[in-house]
């Protein structure tokens, strides 16, 4: 039977627990600025790290990287393992203040966050835990059409998890995470979360005519969080290999039709060639 202290401490390990220990915590604070793609912008990216305990790291999800209108962050940081009665809380708090296209006959149709990774656990029943949590707050659509929204619309987001055991496991879901625990012997696998905001659809749900185009939409705050836990004679680790944020978006109408008019130039200008070199 497990000791008080270790249920105690579960206790403590719950999602809404680390919420509060977070921001509690002396965290590391990284301000990455504005980044803009093709289309998109994406303005004041700040991560929050707590690791817990310490000590605190410089980062968990790195630095992001623009791959076309998407953020790519590479979180090397983000993993960690523990035995033996010990355990580990990393968390990363990320907030972006505002997104929006660069013109304002842009459109934003969807918004996803994706991540995954690895885990293992090992023990006997419950001995030994790793949990991956993604905390997403609704979006607020800031701009439809280039101008101010005459009417509030708050996005929720929809969440999908899925995972890859093997070996003796239990998998546990809830509303925002997916947690390993060990069931008699070694246990590993992958596992991913992904989190869509279908700003298409919350518009036209919440009545705006056809051809209404989002162009900003407010803040965008995250809470992701790794956990690991275990008893005596046990072992856990979870990591997360990949994070990105997708910002599906629709260009403006002349950059659509500069590429079409690029593409008919460049078939007129073949068939010219062609032509000279036939005559």
């Amino acid at each position: 039977m497990r000791s008080l202290p270790l249920i105690l401490r579960r206790a403590l390990l719950s999602a809404t627990a680390l919420v509060a220990l977070a921001s509690v915590a002396n965290a590391t604070v990284n301000n990455y600025g504005n980044l803009a793609g093709p289309n998109i912008m994406y303005l004041n990216v700040v991560e929050t790290a707590t690791q817990f305990p310490g000590p605190m790291p410089p980062t968990l999800l790195g630095a992001p990287q623009l791959a076309g209108d998407s953020l790519d962050f590479n979180p090397l940081a983000f993993a960690g393992s523990v035995q033996n009665n010990d355990f580990l809380v990393q968390d990363a708090q990320l907030s972006i203040d505002t997104i929006m296209t660069n013109s304002p006959l842009g459109q934003i149709s969807k918004l996803t966050i994706n991540e995954g990774g690895g885990f293992i656990v090992v023990g006997g029943p419950g001995a030994a835990i790793a949990r991956a949590s993604l905390i997403t707050a609704p979006v607020l659509v800031a701009q439809v059409n280039g101008g101010p929204a005459p009417t509030t619309v708050t996005i929720t987001p929809t969440l999908t998890f899925s995972n890859t055991p093997s070996g003796p496991v239990t998998v546990t879901q809830n509303a925002n995470s997916i947690q390993f625990a060990s069931n008699g012997g070694v246990a590993n696998g992958s596992w991913g979360i992904t989190a869509t905001y279908d700003v298409a659809a919350a518009i036209a749900a919440a009545g705006y005519p056809a051809g209404s185009r989002v162009t900003k939409l407010g803040t965008l705050a995250i809470d992701n969080q790794l956990v690991r836990d275990t008893d005596l004679n046990s072992f856990s680790y979870i990591d997360k290999k990949f994070f990105n944020i997708t910002v599906t978006a629709i260009p403006e109408p002349s950059t659509v039709l500069l590429g079409l008019m690029g593409g008919v130039g460049l078939l007129i200008g073949g068939r010219r060639f062609r032509k000279a070199k036939t005559a």
